[in-house]
């Protein structure tokens, strides 16, 4: 007997190095590799022209609101919030 590769066998992308992900950065905001961020100052206002509210919980933790209580986004750094910035908006 033969043994065959199916077409549908996932092929891995050798070309960009894999990153790990912490379980709690599922949006992953973290990786700041690919993009030019806003300074906080920008991404707060850039948060509110587009709806979002801001609530500063604690020096380095940010909780974001849409027009609606749920969902809610947790940011634990700058860096986190300036991605999620430009993720979101």
């Amino acid at each position: 007997m033969a043994m065959t590769t199916s077409a549908l066998t996932p092929t891995s992308d050798t070309t960009r190095p894999r990153q790990t992900r912490n379980r709690k950065d599922v949006l992953g905001l973290a990786d700041t590799s690919d993009a030019m961020l806003p300074n906080l100052l920008q991404s707060l206002q850039r948060l509110a022209r587009t709806g979002f509210r801001v609530q500063q919980a604690a020096p380095a933790h940010w909780i974001i609101r849409g027009s609606t209580p749920l969902p809610e986004f947790h940011c634990y750094s700058e860096q986190e919030l300036r991605q999620f910035t430009v993720n979101k908006t």
